[in-house]
């Protein structure tokens, strides 16, 4: 039956491929040379989506084999979003060439702006800078510097909430200031 044979070469494919997934490049998951153009990247995707979405196989009962196909495939369409984005591509051939099979994002942590959140040890502190931050964010100065000053009693010295807690105040003379 066409259905078993499918199923029995994916379940080869899965037993070859899924053990050292993690050794597996972009590339090599692909089925591409790494000179390789991005349209033709988007093509071996395509191929590969064809044949290994894991909804082509509803009859496939083996809940370890749907995992590791569910992994492979992951695997397959972030290694299509990295190799189709010109600039991850280098990234990622530069990190290839030290060993790494994976792409990391290592410049997230430098672009936007900190959590602030990470810099307090408090578990009270850190709820009382949330409740802080959405009462901001919906206008209630007030409410934002009273939920500041929760924070401040249970983390004192923490940069932070003393930086957010100056502008928070800057922002209150200023509405009372303006409304004179």
């Amino acid at each position: 039956m066409a259905t078993d044979a499918r199923t029995e070469a994916l379940l080869q494919y899965l037993a070859e491929v899924a053990p050292d997934l993690d050794l597996h490049s972009y590339y090599q998951l692909l089925d591409v040379p790494e000179d390789v153009s991005p349209d033709a990247v988007r093509a071996a995707f395509y191929q590969k989506a064809a044949a290994l979405h894991p909804d082509r196989f509803p009859g496939l009962t083996d809940r370890r084999a749907h995992d590791q196909l569910v992994s492979i495939y992951a695997r397959i369409a972030e290694g299509y979003r990295i190799l189709s984005d010109a600039r991850k591509r280098v990234a990622y051939d530069q990190g290839l060439a030290e060993g790494r099979t994976r792409f990391a994002e290592g410049e997230r942590e430098k672009k936007g702006p900190r959590n602030p959140e990470e810099s307090l040890t408090n578990e009270q502190a850190r709820k009382f800078l949330r409740l802080a931050l959405q009462a901001r964010d919906a206008g209630d100065l007030k409410g934002a510097a009273m939920n500041l000053g929760f924070a401040r009693s249970f983390e004192p010295g923490a940069e932070v909430l003393t930086m957010l807690a100056a502008q928070i105040d800057e922002k209150l003379k200023g509405q009372a200031g303006g409304g004179q």
